[in-house]
């Protein structure tokens, strides 16, 4: 269903200890989306700087353009897995689950 409707939402396990883990998006999305929700989730925040710059020193070669980083998360917001979080003329991003 979510792929004919080209959507994808948020999933997560809840273990005895009613602690939320193993989030995954499901759906109608590129690995990168996925990618992207994994690497904030880890940090807990992030904005797309930060994001270019851990990919960048972890890859070593090829790079995301920072514009690309900015995209991913701007898609992850409007399905509803990141909320968006305004600081001065920058925008930080986590997830909508803690």
């Amino acid at each position: 269903m979510l792929k004919a409707a080209q959507a994808a939402i948020l999933t997560c396990s809840e273990d005895e200890t009613e602690a939320l883990s193993r989030f995954e998006l499901i759906g109608d999305h590129d690995a990168s989306l996925q990618t992207t929700f994994e690497l904030v989730a880890q940090r807990g925040e992030a904005d797309a700087r930060e994001l270019k710059e851990l990919t960048d020193a972890q890859m070593g070669g090829a790079s995301v353009l920072q514009t690309a980083w900015n995209n991913r998360l701007a898609k992850l917001v409007e399905i509803g897995a990141l909320v968006e979080i305004p600081r001065g003329r920058t925008k930080r991003y986590r997830p909508i689950i803690i």
